[in-house]
């Protein structure tokens, strides 16, 4: 933990189903739910831009403090709009890119 929080948001009408796959989609020998801890969590329909703007306030940060990642440019282009940066990644994050 090197003192960045660290938040995970998603738009989705099944979140039962997104806490399943946390709890299964593995980084080294943990999980990403180990991972995310205590971290807000938010997988609910609605705009990106909403659950940013969400996660900073109960992270206590400025949206302008935000990073963020996501693979829909016009999530990407809204978020930036609020303040954060934003980077669009088309074709998601691995260690190979």
């Amino acid at each position: 933990d090197g003192g960045i929080p660290l938040a995970l948001a998603s738009r989705s009408h099944r979140p039962e189903w997104a806490v399943e796959w946390l709890r299964s989609l593995r980084v080294s020998e943990r999980s990403v739910a180990e991972l995310v801890g205590g971290s807000p969590v938010l997988f609910r329909d609605g705009p990106k831009a909403l659950h940013v703007r969400e996660i900073a306030e109960r992270v206590g940060v400025a949206v302008e403090e935000v990073l963020f990642f996501d693979d829909n440019l016009s999530d990407v282009v809204s978020v930036g709009r609020e303040g954060a940066t934003a980077v669009h990644c088309p074709g998601g994050l691995s260690e190979e890119r």
